[in-house]
């Protein structure tokens, strides 16, 4: 598992903007400066780190808090915003609260099922 001061001797973590950069070139693909990870088939940030892949979300939290978090729930529902302000710490109720209405849902209320 990665450490916070492993993390914040790799990369920078912007606060506002959510996104990390590189500290120093480890290769020719990884350029200091640059902004770090990229995004997934599914929407989120993902940084590879020594060879491991972690969402940016959570090492957002981490870099802030010190603790790497099991969930992490993206307040306004946009997974490439990883600014701080917009993270917060869910299980996966929480999470999944936070999903647009299935296209499988009948009543188009989050929640809301039909007794039959």
């Amino acid at each position: 598992m990665i450490t916070q001061e492993y993390l914040k001797v790799l990369l920078t973590y912007d606060l506002t903007s959510g996104l990390f950069t590189w500290n120093f070139s480890k290769s020719n693909v990884v350029k200091k400066g640059e902004i770090a990870g990229s995004i997934t088939g599914y929407g989120y940030r993902e940084i590879m780190i020594d060879g491991k892949s972690y969402p940016a979300s959570k090492l957002a939290v981490l870099y802030v808090t010190g603790i790497y978090p099991s969930k992490v729930d993206h307040i306004n529902t946009v997974t490439t915003d990883d600014s701080y302000s917009n993270l917060r710490l869910a299980d996966k109720y929480q999470n999944n609260w936070n999903r647009s209405i299935s296209s499988a849902n009948t009543t188009g209320i989050k929640g809301l099922s039909w007794n039959k």
